[in-house]
């Protein structure tokens, strides 16, 4: 099993950037990260400072909050980043990506990817590995990287403790997010006991927001 760590990224969204670290058969370790916010030199710091092997970053999706670091991951530390298909538009432009009834709000665009990634695609680091689960709503390319063996679902900002994410953004979309929560509750049932973290916030278990969470229940039509 992996360990983990996660650093809240950016003075306004505070999102959780997570750094998973697997061992290899010969004992090296290596971290992937998911959703490297908008601090760059801070997380780039704390990696050359940890002397931490990073071997690859994935955003969950194409906000600004959650591609800020990208680039200058991949210029600096040499990894190859990934983004699903679907939001490749919207990485490369800032009107899509951005959050302009915000001021001040920094605009990232990142328009040439290392890896594409689509629906059941397996990312591997280390000793483990994670699937790619499409679950389009908060954005078209949205996903959710799933640890079955493990236990642990990382959902970006489709799934938070509580809350579900916002589809009144740019290319959001009310029935895709009914189809996803319907799709997340179906995986409540076949894989019990995953714990979820979320793109911002602290973490839950999806058996208790399939229980308790009201928006997440009405959008997969529980209520």
């Amino acid at each position: 099993m992996y360990s983990q760590e996660v650093m809240v990224l950016g003075s306004r969204w505070q999102t959780n950037c997570y750094l998973l670290t697997s061992a290899t058969a010969d004992g090296r370790e290596e971290t992937l990260i998911i959703d490297p916010g908008d601090e760059p030199e801070r997380l780039i710091s704390y990696v050359k400072r940890r002397n931490i092997t990073v071997v690859g970053a994935v955003a969950t999706h194409a906000h600004n909050d959650h591609i800020g670091a990208m680039l200058e991951l991949r210029s600096q530390l040499g990894i190859p980043i990934m983004i699903h298909a679907d939001d490749l538009e919207m990485a490369s432009d800032p009107e899509l990506s951005g959050f302009f009834e915000e001021p001040g709000n920094e605009n990232y665009v990142v328009d040439l990817w290392d890896r594409v990634l689509n629906e059941g695609d397996v990312i591997s680091w280390g000793s483990d590995v994670m699937r790619v689960l499409h679950t389009p709503g908060h954005t078209r390319g949205a996903i959710c990287l799933c640890d079955c063996i493990n236990r642990r679902l990382f959902t970006g900002d489709t799934l938070f403790a509580g809350a579900i994410g916002r589809t009144d953004f740019a290319q959001g979309d009310d029935d895709a997010m009914c189809r996803t929560c319907r799709r997340l509750v179906s995986l409540n049932a076949v894989h019990p006991g995953l714990e979820v973290y979320p793109g911002h916030g602290h973490p839950t278990f999806l058996a208790v927001e399939v229980e308790r969470n009201a928006m997440f229940r009405k959008m997969a039509g529980l209520n």
